[in-house]
C-alpha cells in the first residue's frame, strides 16, 4: 500500500507531565545564556485498533559544574493518531522495533513534535523559559538515532536500555 492511500488522524493530544523551576539566583545574575536541550522520543500501538502514539519528553538542563547538569525542565506529551489500516503498513519486528513507512513515520513524528512545542510555548508563557523556544528538529535524525539505539539495544544481551536524548543548544 501506498503511504499516500492511508488515511490518518490525530486522537489525543494530551499532556503527560510538566516540571520545571526558575533558579532565581542564576536568573538575577543573568549567568543564564543557554540551555542544553534533549528530546526522547517512544513509540506505542495497538494494530487491533489501528492506533499509532507518540511519546515526546523533553528536558532543559543547565550545567551548573563541570560535567553536572541540572534538569530546570521536562515536558511530556503523548500524540495519538488513528492510522487507517494500520496492519497494511505496519509491522512488528520486537516488541519494541518496528518497520512502517518512512515518510509516515516522519509525518506523525513532526506533527508531535509541532504539537508539542507549542503546547510548551504555551505552559512556559510569562516564566523565564518562556524566552528559549524549543529549537526546531529534523525529525528523520531523530528517528533514525532512536532506530540505531533500538538495534544497539536488541543485538545487547543484557536487554533494553533507555534511549539517550539527542541534545541541543538553545540560545536566548
Amino acid at each position: 500500500m501506498k503511504p499516500e492511500e492511508v488515511k490518518f488522524q490525530i486522537t489525543q493530544l494530551k499532556e503527560m507531565g510538566f516540571n520545571y523551576y526558575e533558579p532565581i539566583e542564576l536568573i538575577k545574575s543573568n549567568k543564564i545564556e543557554q540551555l542544553e536541550v534533549g528530546i526522547n522520543i517512544n513509540y506505542r500501538w495497538n494494530l487491533d485498533q489501528d492506533i499509532f502514539g507518540i511519546q515526546l519528553d523533553i528536558v532543559y538542563l543547565l550545567e551548573i559544574l563541570e560535567n553536572k547538569k541540572e534538569e530546570l525542565l521536562k515536558f511530556s506529551t503523548y500524540t495519538e493518531f488513528k492510522v487507517v489500516p494500520l496492519k497494511e503498513i505496519f509491522k512488528v519486528n520486537a516488541p519494541n522495533d518496528f518497520t512502517i513507512d518512512a515518510k509516515l513515520e516522519t509525518t506523525f513524528v513532526s506533527i508531535a513534535i509541532s504539537s508539542t512545542r507549542g503546547m510548551l510555548a504555551s505552559r512556559t508563557a510569562g516564566t523565564f523559559f518562556s524566552q528559549f523556544i524549543f529549537p526546531l528538529v529534523t525529525p528523520g535524525e531523530l528517528i533514525l538515532s532512536k532506530k540505531i539505539q533500538t538495534q544497539k539495544n536488541l543485538q545487547s544481551s543484557s536487554g533494553i536500555k533507555p534511549i539517550k536524548d539527542s541534545r541541543k543548544t538553545v540560545r536566548k
